[in-house]
């Protein structure tokens, strides 16, 4: 399956979760792209960090803190990522890689 907007489709993915249950909240029709870009998040992860991705948002996101604000000031800053061709923010990443792991795409 091919998704038009891959930024717009990782972005509800990334502010529709709380790490934890995703799988069953997500129709059949998408899992297999959505497992697709997890897993290259994931790879793209591994390859570029030593810390798992669960440290990196734990010092990232701090409580009340706007994920969207911090995203910006990633991508302000260059610390960004580059997943299948996608430029994302490092937190962006490693949300996507923790969602992986919960999920099993190892």
């Amino acid at each position: 399956m091919r998704i038009a907007n891959r930024r717009g489709f990782l972005k509800q993915i990334i502010g529709s979760t709380a790490l934890v249950g995703l799988a069953c909240q997500l129709s059949l029709s998408f899992k297999d792209a959505i497992t697709s870009e997890l897993r290259g998040a994931l790879s793209v992860w591994r390859e570029n960090e030593t810390t798992p991705p669960y440290l990196y948002i734990d010092n990232a996101v701090a409580d009340g803190v706007n994920l969207k604000q911090i995203i910006q000031e990633e991508f302000l800053n260059s610390i960004v990522l580059e997943v299948n061709g996608l430029v994302l923010s490092k937190l962006e990443v490693a949300i996507l890689a923790a969602i992986a792991l919960e999920n099993g795409n190892t």
